[in-house]
């Protein structure tokens, strides 16, 4: 096809289907049937829904209208034809109000393994399957809402490599083992067959500020492959901790002074990090059924600290309340366990 020059603010143009050719379309076919088919206990089981669910067929480049007509009504998303990589701030304004911008051409038949540039199998293969996920669908809007404010920043770097390990190059465990779920991944033969089989890749758990911080190169095959537990803790945890990247950045810490650094490693590393330690710990000794009730110990102790530093007063409600909450946790903790029937 031939280049269309940029005509609208956003950068999107026509797709114009009808003008693709049958080399094209050729092209396609081939892309798609050797992914397809290699794909198969490979691919997240999020992804295969997604493919299921479209209007997509090898014989043919699929059309962004029909896609639309699947997508909107699913997860809110659209596709929108682009003609190639944009500027990062268009980027992410399309994906903060849920427009996938895909490259509206497609490869030529001496670069099916690799182009840098992404393209329209890249794109709506690669990506638009997992937009049918509402977890995924959620994460990629606060990608886009963060990357926004991390540009304002000058911290995009950072979360460009967020992007890079996750939704291009990420891994998912699953009940059935480590499956694919990055487009980068999904779209490209070599790296499908690389990611999961290939004993060089760094295959790691997501981790948010080692992945902030671990550069990535376009043109080499990925040497570290971030897994998570899951598309549900990817709807949990990370746009939340997208959504926080920005204010993080944005906060004085060089002035907190040895108080504040002193009080910030309390809480990480006694406070969250060692109370989980303990938990863990009681979990193993005494069972999940006695020591879940623990939890409700937090309001009257943290009422009892208030009295003691702050003067807070006990009133008559909150003594019922904590009397209440203490015989609730004590029955749970001293009542006799009941035997299982032989």
């Amino acid at each position: 096809m031939k280049p269309y020059p940029v005509t609208r603010p956003d950068w999107t143009i026509d797709q114009a289907w009808s003008s693709y050719t049958a080399a094209e379309h050729a092209t396609w076919k081939t892309l798609f049937e050797r992914q397809t088919k290699l794909l198969t206990g490979r691919a997240c089981d999020e992804f295969v829904q997604g493919m299921r669910d479209l209007p997509m067929v090898a014989d043919e480049i699929p059309d962004f209208a029909r896609l639309n007509q699947v997508l909107m009504p699913r997860t809110g998303w659209q596709v929108v034809a682009v003609p190639g990589l944009v500027p990062g701030d268009v980027f992410f304004e399309h994906l903060a109000n849920r427009r996938f911008p895909a490259g509206q051409f497609i490869r030529k038949p001496n670069e099916l393994d690799y182009l840098e540039e992404p393209d329209v199998f890249h794109d709506v293969f690669g990506h638009v399957p997992m937009l049918m996920n509402p977890a995924i669908a959620d994460f990629i809007q606060a990608y886009g809402v963060g990357g926004l404010r991390a540009q304002q920043l000058g911290k995009l770097a950072n979360l460009a490599r967020v992007y890079w390990y996750t939704v291009e190059f990420g891994l998912v465990n699953q009940a059935d083992g480590l499956r694919i779920y990055g487009a980068g991944i999904a779209s490209s033969y070599s790296e499908s067959i690389f990611a999961l089989d290939d004993v060089s890749p760094n295959r790691i758990t997501f981790d948010l500020a080692r992945v902030m911080q671990t550069d990535y190169r376009i043109e080499v095959a990925g040497a570290v492959e971030e897994s998570s537990k899951g598309s549900s803790s990817i709807s949990a945890g990370l746009p939340v901790m997208l959504l926080c990247i920005p204010t993080g950045l944005e906060a004085p810490w060089a002035s907190l002074g040895v108080q504040g650094w002193a009080a910030m490693a309390w809480s990480v590393l006694i406070s969250a990090f060692g109370g989980w330690l303990v938990w863990g710990w009681i979990n193993q000794v005494r069972g999940v059924a006695r020591t879940a009730p623990l939890m409700y110990l937090m309001p009257p102790v943290a009422g009892l600290f208030a009295w003691a530093i702050t003067g807070e007063q006990y009133t008559a409600i909150k003594l019922v309340g904590a009397a209440i909450a203490l015989i609730g946790v004590a029955f749970a903790q001293f009542a006799p366990q009941r035997k299982n029937p032989s």
